[in-house]
């Protein structure tokens, strides 16, 4: 396997922000660097030859599955894994996602990361961990995510299961650049945590694999932006599903319940007969207009506006026009 060195990486890095999103090279391994998920296989027991990255979509899509949904992971195939692995014990797994570039993506702050908590109960969620700072998730955590992809696409060792969306890649500790030990592991072969955490964002499935493993994925928008569905800038994570990898190697994700939006604040303003009733959104919530000519009746009865707005993270309007004196409005959100 070809090696290179940190500075031709960061050269090719270079050139990536040079000529856009779209990354060119010679693999046939699909990458765009925005949004893209990636699904990284290895094992750290015996002597495995192989390692694998598979790009299983955009986490937009993942994100829009509806709530409590369970969905199966394609983009790579059981045999595949078997191909590299031979079998699923001691199998290290991880799932992350970034975007690269200063703007923002898909209506996420730049910086933004997405990463795999593993469960050691399968059916309890872990504890959200913190986010991270600018400068961490930034410069650190995005560019070894970024790497993983980087590397996959650039790696040219051709082998028979190799896909547009699966590259199989041989392992070599003296790597510097192209394979995910180097990304995820640290010099001293201990598994690292994108270089912020202080716990491994991969799971290892036992000596004997015979029950469903299970990783938790957390959205991390960086402390002082605000997370456009939660409509927080600081705190813990978002929960956005888990991953369940079966002991015959398929694999599925569950979107987890949406949070409930926060009350909307309201700002209105009056042109004529017409009001217009302003407020900041929540991704994906749903938003209707109620509305009222005195305050006696109760919050029950006031009637509701014949369209809803769906929320975006930015901030939304209804219009009323009415020859009314006095009315008075509330927004509901759902």
């Amino acid at each position: 396997m070809k090696t290179s060195s940190l500075n031709r990486l960061c050269l090719k890095v270079l050139l990536v922000a040079a000529f856009g999103p779209q990354i060119a090279g010679a693999s046939s391994f699909n990458y765009s660097g925005y949004g893209d998920i990636l699904l990284s296989f290895r094992k750290t027991v015996g002597s495995p030859p192989y390692e694998v990255v598979v790009n299983i979509g955009n986490i937009t899509n993942f994100i829009a599955h509806p709530a409590g949904s369970t969905t199966a992971v394609s983009g790579y195939s059981p045999s595949q894994l078997t191909d590299a692995f031979t079998d699923y014990n001691d199998l290290s797994w991880s799932v992350t996602s970034q975007f690269q570039g200063s703007s923002p993506f898909a209506g996420y702050p730049k910086y933004t990361i997405w990463y795999t908590v593993p469960r050691t109960d399968t059916n309890t969620q872990t504890q959200a961990p913190a986010r991270g700072g600018q400068n961490a998730q930034g410069s650190t955590a995005r560019q070894r995510i970024y790497g993983i992809g980087l590397g996959a696409f650039n790696y040219t060792t051709a082998n028979a299961d190799d896909t547009s969306t699966l590259e199989v890649e041989l392992t070599d500790s003296t790597a510097t650049s192209v394979t995910p030990t180097h990304f995820l592991t640290s010099v001293d072969s201990t598994i690292a945590d994108l270089g912020i955490l202080n716990f491994t964002i991969e799971d290892t499935t036992p000596s004997t694999f015979s029950s469903p493993d299970r990783v938790d994925l957390y959205q991390s928008v960086y402390v002082g932006a605000t997370d456009p569905i939660t409509q927080t800038n600081n705190g813990p994570c978002y929960f956005v599903g888990y991953f369940t990898l079966a002991p015959g190697g398929t694999m599925s994700f569950t979107r987890a319940s949406l949070p409930a939006p926060p009350p909307p604040a309201l700002s209105i303003s009056r042109a004529g007969t017409t009001a217009t009733i302003s407020f900041l959104s929540t991704n994906n919530a749903t938003y209707t207009l109620y509305y009222t000519n005195t305050l006696k009746a109760p919050v029950a009865t006031w009637p509701a506006s014949s369209t809803t707005i769906t929320g975006n993270g930015l901030t939304n309007s209804f219009t009323d026009v009415s020859t009314d004196p006095i009315r008075f409005y509330r927004v509901g959100a759902h």
